[in-house]
């Protein structure tokens, strides 16, 4: 199933299981998501063994059909292999994760969107490189002297 859908699900004690949408991890939906996934492949694979024939009849008993039990016991297994430790979310404190990219804030530098980053949040702003940002800089000027 993670062949399928790699980088897709995640599970961390702390958050439970979070699902990932381009952009970011979220929580939202993510069980309903893992148990979607979970069922669909459950299915292609009983499909897969009918098709098969004679040689994966094993597959097609009821204890391999996508049932409450079956999908129960797979999301036992994920929750294991797609742990990630609540310390991996939000480690990067010069990223900043927009709606179309990731900002390092260090160098300004516009990144693509990586699961590997966790991070558990996208603010809906996009970051524009050519922004005027003369308030900006004012305030902090203003603000860090005094």
């Amino acid at each position: 199933m993670l062949r399928l859908h790699p980088d897709r699900l995640a599970y961390s004690s702390a958050y439970g299981w979070l699902a990932y949408t381009g952009t970011h991890w979220q929580r939202e939906d993510a069980e309903m998501i893992v148990d979607e996934l979970i069922i669909a492949t459950l299915q292609a694979r009983v499909q897969t063994a009918a098709a098969a024939g004679e040689a994966y009849t094993h597959l097609l008993k009821a204890g391999n059909r996508p049932n409450a039990p079956a999908k129960n016991r797979v999301k036992d297994v994920l929750k294991h292999l797609c742990f990630v430790p609540v310390a991996a979310f939000d480690r990067e404190p010069f990223l900043f994760n927009a709606a179309n990219g990731v900002v390092d804030l260090r160098t300004g530098e516009l990144l693509p969107h990586v699961p590997r980053n966790y991070f558990s949040y996208c603010a809906s702003a996009e970051f524009r490189t050519q922004a005027d940002r003369s308030l900006w800089t004012r305030f902090l000027a203003d603000t860090l002297q005094g």
